[in-house]
């Protein structure tokens, strides 16, 4: 057999799937509709009926948004891949402390690792942040911003767990990355384009600092200093490489 007759057969087998899953969610959904709308003296059947609808619903959705998802990896770029992750990282971080618990964040980052392994993302991009958040906890604490530094140190475990995860995965399967992070850093930490952002950065700091005695910009204060502290290092860094 020919590997174009296998691609065939291949497309036509995910067809069949695709159609097999189509007509059970709307037998299901049906169902749902049908056992929903009987009046039974009890509950039981109308909220079973709802149940199934919503559960099944909710797969259906899964079901095609995978399909897509599988399609994707071979079309979207892995730095945008990379970037959409940091987006979507932010925001699971900025949800977690406000609309749902820091435990079901963590499924938040269990999807980033995902996409980092179906693109092959180099780890180091998961413990960057790891490193860069545990930097930030001591000028947090300084600031007396004690319960905003406890939910950050429980982000810091999330992005070590992830993304030692993912380097034993990486180095037992020898994945050869898509985004290497060398490469990428290196790219980005440059004298030419580390000073303008710290020479601007430092401006905005100082002017932070007389603010704050009249106003109460504590976290800003603390904040601001944190990211001036980390573009210098990355700005002494650059020298050094240059030497």
């Amino acid at each position: 057999m020919g590997e174009g007759t296998k691609k065939v057969i291949r497309r036509r087998l995910n067809k069949s799937k695709v159609a097999f899953f189509s007509l059970l969610g709307l037998i299901i959904i049906l169902m749902g509709f049908f056992i929903s709308g009987i009046n039974f003296s009890d509950n039981v059947f109308t909220l079973f009926g709802v149940s199934l609808f919503v559960l099944f619903l909710l797969f259906f959705i899964l079901f095609f948004a995978h399909k897509g998802y599988e399609k994707s990896i071979h079309k979207i770029h892995p730095s945008l891949a990379l970037a959409f992750s940091y987006a979507l990282v932010i925001l699971n971080m900025f949800l977690g402390s406000r609309i749902y618990s820091l435990e079901w964040a963590f499924l938040g980052f269990i999807v980033i690792a995902v996409i980092f392994y179906d693109f092959k993302i180099d780890s180091r991009f998961l413990i960057l942040p790891a490193i860069l958040l545990l930097g930030y906890l001591p000028f947090l604490l300084v600031g007396y911003q004690n319960e905003l530094a406890e939910v950050i140190a429980v982000y810091v475990y999330y992005f070590l767990v992830v993304g030692v995860i993912l380097q034993i995965v990486e180095h037992v399967k020898k994945i050869e990355n898509t985004v290497d992070f060398e490469s990428f850093i290196k790219r980005f930490i440059s004298r030419e384009k580390v000073y303008p952002v710290l020479s601007v950065w430092g401006i905005f700091t100082i002017g932070v600092m007389i603010f704050n005695r009249f106003y109460a910009l504590e976290l800003l204060k603390w904040t601001s200093i944190y990211v001036f502290v980390v573009l210098l290092v990355f700005y002494l860094i650059a020298v050094l490489q240059r030497k």
